[in-house]
């Protein structure tokens, strides 16, 4: 599992209705939120391989700003790894 955050230029439920289907149809994301409140416009999103290159060219494409803020991943490997070294 992966986490990372898009830090976005969304301003109203207009722009949310844009973006949606683009995290909507991608099949690794598994939980996000949209927060307008936000001062960065943040959506945290939650799945496997993420791809953050791809959501933000689709956020491009549809006329909107997105860089990742934050980002981490999780992987059964990883840790298992580190537990046995």
């Amino acid at each position: 599992m992966e986490a990372l955050t898009l830090k976005t230029n969304l301003h109203c439920n207009s722009c949310v209705n844009k973006v949606e289907p683009i995290l909507v149809s991608n099949s690794d994301i598994e939980v996000y939120s949209i927060d307008l409140e936000h001062p960065d416009k943040i959506i945290p999103i939650r799945g496997n391989d993420l791809n953050s290159q791809d959501l933000i060219s689709k956020f491009h494409d549809a006329g909107y700003h997105a860089e990742v803020t934050s980002s981490s991943k999780n992987s059964f490997w990883k840790r298992y790894v580190t537990l046995f070294l």
